[in-house]
């Protein structure tokens, strides 16, 4: 048992646990498509960048268990991306979906705390795809 804002619920049934696995498939799979569809796979951060994109988009599986964690590897992952110079389309749906889980699993200081790390990378992604001419 755990809680929730203030309300008692159980851990999460095989059954979320299987739809978010689900979930994260999905999302891995889209974002390794368009990985693929832009230039510059073979060179020397393709595959550290390829690396990057499945752990950010496959730490879904685990977000109503680890949430805070979650959003760790999410914040972290995006960034080192962009940091390669990579485009953010590469990354996928991941944030959103963090985002909302955050707000949904979390106390109410550690969800703001949540938001406020992927806003804030979000800024840090869209300043610097501005400096490489890219939005």
């Amino acid at each position: 048992m755990y809680s929730v804002r203030g309300m008692t619920e159980r851990r999460p049934g095989a059954r979320s646990l299987a739809c978010d696995a689900g979930v994260a498939l999905l999302a891995t799979a889209i974002a390794v498509s368009v990985f693929f569809t832009l230039p510059g796979i073979g060179g020397p951060a393709g595959g550290v960048v390829l690396g990057l994109v499945v752990v950010h988009n496959g730490a879904l599986a685990l977000r109503r268990l680890f949430p805070a964690v979650v959003v760790g590897l999410v914040v972290a992952s995006a960034l080192l991306v962009l940091a390669l110079g990579w485009p953010s389309v590469v990354l996928g749906v991941a944030a959103v979906v963090v985002a909302y889980s955050a707000g949904a699993e979390l106390e109410d200081a550690a969800s703001r705390l949540a938001l406020a790390a992927l806003v804030v990378s979000v800024a840090i992604g869209a300043a610097i795809a501005e400096d490489a001419g890219d939005l």
